[in-house]
């Protein structure tokens, strides 16, 4: 097992998806269509803290939707996603 990085490491991490993703940001899922907006970042809990993009649908009724998706940030960045408002 690998030693647990410190909540700064962590933060060091993850800032970088802050600035491409920032929070509040809205995206356009290319494959589907659907409106999303990102709602956080974090890291997953197992050994290698993978950095995450937290996102939930982008409705009529706004965020009051009880679905968030987490994804890698590396998916999220791939191409899969476009932003679609600045």
């Amino acid at each position: 097992m690998s030693e647990r990085l410190s909540l700064q490491e962590i933060s060091a991490n993850i800032s970088p998806y802050h600035d491409q993703a920032p929070v509040g940001s809205e995206w356009r899922h290319v494959r589907t269509g659907g409106l999303y907006i990102v709602i956080n970042h974090a890291v997953t809990s197992d050994d290698d803290m993978t950095p995450t993009v937290v996102y939930a649908p982008w409705t009529e009724e706004g965020l009051n939707h009880p679905v968030v998706f987490v994804r890698p940030a590396s998916e999220f960045f791939d191409g899969r996603f476009i932003r679609w408002a600045v």
